[in-house]
């Protein structure tokens, strides 16, 4: 992880610390759940497992991110400047 720090007009120092920096590496696990499911399906010959994608994408994400709620740990505007040079935040925030 690393700190940003970037100093306000009025004096004031803010540091951001990214905590969730390699998070959206998970990004890459929900094109699988059709995958999944059908793997479900080849193991057990039940073919509920085939509305798996469905069930996540209509029903437990939504759920999920209804009880977790907004994300308080967005970047101040005053690092923003630097994560926009950071390769590795570009992608993650802007793209």
């Amino acid at each position: 992880m690393r700190n940003l720090t970037a100093h306000l007009p009025n004096g004031e120092t803010v540091t951001y610390r990214d905590r969730k920096r390699w998070l959206w590496l998970n990004s890459v696990l929900y094109p699988l759940f059709p995958f999944a499911g059908i793997a479900a399906h080849a193991a057990t010959g039940v073919e509920a497992w085939l509305v798996l994608p469905l069930v996540f994408a209509y029903g437990v994400a939504p759920l999920m991110d209804w009880l977790i709620g907004e994300d308080q740990s967005n970047p101040p505007e005053a690092v923003v400047p630097q994560l926009e040079k950071d390769q590795w935040s570009r992608h993650q925030y802007w793209s």
